[in-house]
């Protein structure tokens, strides 16, 4: 998956990031995509363990992965939304 922007933060606090997510107090973290269904295959295909498969929800379709270190990621496609 690409980075479609430049990083929203500087070096040092990536760092203290990354020390958090290994040990397991990132919560949620969210990875969008515009394909959710494909981007689950082709990760399940490189061994990627999910925890939720692709699913419809009311803000798009999303899938859950739980790393090694027990945070918690949704990747996620949104979809449009439609005003009533």
């Amino acid at each position: 998956m690409a980075v479609p922007k430049p990083p929203v933060m500087d070096w040092a606090s990536a760092d203290q990031v990354r020390d958090l997510m290994a040990k397991g107090f990132a919560s949620t973290v969210f990875l969008e995509t515009d394909d959710c269904r494909s981007a689950y295959e082709e990760l399940s295909a490189r061994g990627v363990e999910f925890i939720e498969k692709p699913e419809a929800r009311p803000y798009g379709i999303d899938a859950a992965i739980r790393d090694p270190s027990g945070n918690h990621i949704r990747l996620t496609q949104v979809s449009e939304m439609i005003a009533p």
